[in-house]
């Protein structure tokens, strides 16, 4: 599981915030709520310790984030929420600043 963008640091546009992310040797699938057994599941997304998205993608839009400093976080768990073992996840800290919208 890898956070592709935001890079570490970079400065974005929040409307929307464009996400992407990398995932190997895991399957993403919407399953029955169950523990799982490590190899399928989905992406749960937080900014700053709140979840903003459960996704079956690896990539997609946030819709408006407000400018400020963020950390995102992205982890891939069971398709009950549990986290992995061992846990797999990235975090990424960048900012969003109007700015640098079009």
């Amino acid at each position: 599981m890898r956070v592709v963008t935001p890079r570490i640091d970079e400065r974005v546009c929040g409307t929307p915030l464009a996400l992407a992310l990398e995932v190997s040797n895991f399957e993403l699938v919407e399953g029955p709520e169950t523990q799982g057994d490590g190899t399928y599941g989905h992406i749960d997304v937080t900014l700053n310790g709140q979840v903003v998205g459960m996704t079956l993608e690896t990539t997609f839009e946030l819709p408006e984030v407000d400018p400020g400093r963020y950390l995102l976080t992205a982890d891939l768990v069971n398709p009950d929420h549990t986290e992995l073992d061992p846990p797999a996840h990235d975090e990424v800290e960048f900012t969003v600043d109007a700015a640098t919208c079009p």
